[in-house]
């Protein structure tokens, strides 16, 4: 039942991700931006892009700011997800979703799977660009891998709870 209600959201997830990766762009220009860094994706990855204001190490604040944007975008589709799909169900199957929902390793794996496609620092402006992507087959590779974990803690949960329940009746 777990592995059915967990496939549904990362699937729909997963699509939102897909319809929307073509689609993002920001309507934000950006003076002295590179060509790339308005440009659309591919349809396979989520693309982000970002900037940071300073010396050299701005470079390392906009690809900061690229695996921050990756997060957000990501735990918004979830997010979706859930409202459009399993906002109804409640009990055993609410508190999965909610697990599955509330997710702690992202940014590790954001953090892991970013791969960098440009980079760029103007000196004159003292601003650094950065450009980066996750594909969506690593995220579904990995969401596919937090199914396993998710379904554990939550029948651990609801066996922690029974076992509760059966030393209550017990003291009685």
């Amino acid at each position: 039942m777990f592995e059915t209600i967990a496939y549904g959201l990362i699937s729909t997830a997963l699509n939102y991700l897909f319809d929307t990766a073509i689609l993002r762009r920001s309507t934000v220009e950006i003076e002295g931006a590179p060509y790339w860094y308005e440009q659309k994706g591919g349809e396979k990855a989520i693309y982000v892009s970002a900037y940071c204001d300073g010396g050299l190490e701005a470079l390392d604040c906009a690809k900061r700011g690229v695996k921050e944007k990756l997060v957000i975008i990501i735990d918004d589709a979830f997010d979706r997800a859930v409202e459009k799909k399993f906002k109804h169900y409640e009990g055993q199957e609410r508190t999965f979703v909610e697990k599955m929902r509330d997710d702690t390793d992202l940014p590790h794996f954001v953090e892991g799977h970013t791969v960098f496609q440009n980079l760029k620092y103007d000196e004159d402006d003292k601003r650094a660009f950065a450009r980066g992507y996750v594909t969506l087959d690593a995220l579904q590779r990995y969401e596919n891998e937090r199914i396993d974990g998710v379904r554990r803690k939550v029948l651990n949960y609801h066996y922690d709870e029974m076992m509760q329940e059966l030393d209550k009746e017990e003291a009685q």
